[in-house]
């Protein structure tokens, strides 16, 4: 490994794991590299929700610790380092899981159905009942035009 980087393990929302290196005190490097993990998996929106959910580690006492900026990024490699671990594991921070859950949800959402329209943009649906219903009270004023013609 070259001197001045770090494995990193990014853990998914899908619940994959992604390894990759990278230099311990270029933030944008290991943010880039997050993108990429995240759009190989198919997330589309993978560079807005690095920009706006960011990165986190699990630290020594279990709290989950935002990575902000390269001070944060290296005190994450430097607890791996005390710990006797090769690695920073690297999560997405877990708003961007519900957002990436709402997008799901509206993907899985019913298609709003489009309404065909008829003749002057009457939807179809009515055309049958209508024109019935049409037939019917034309049919009715025929029947009274004559018997009136026929007192006449």
């Amino acid at each position: 490994m070259p001197e001045g980087h770090f494995i990193f393990k990014l853990k998914t929302p899908s619940g994959k794991t992604h390894r990759f290196t990278a230099p311990v005190d270029d933030i944008e490097f290991v943010r880039m590299a997050c993108v990429k993990k995240l759009l190989s998996e198919g997330v589309r929106e993978a560079q807005s929700i690095i920009d706006e959910s960011g990165l986190a580690y699990v630290d020594d006492e279990g709290d989950f610790v935002h990575i902000t900026g390269e001070s944060d990024l290296a005190d994450a490699v430097d607890l791996a380092m005390r710990e006797n671990r090769d690695r920073v594991t690297l999560q997405v921070n877990p708003r961007a899981l519900v957002f990436l859950q709402d997008r799901d949800k509206d993907k899985d959402a019913e298609p709003a159905t489009a309404v065909a329209l008829g003749p002057l943009g009457v939807p179809e649906k009515y055309l049958v009942p209508t024109a019935i219903g049409g037939g019917f009270v034309t049919a009715l004023f025929c029947v009274w035009l004559a018997v009136k013609l026929s007192k006449n």
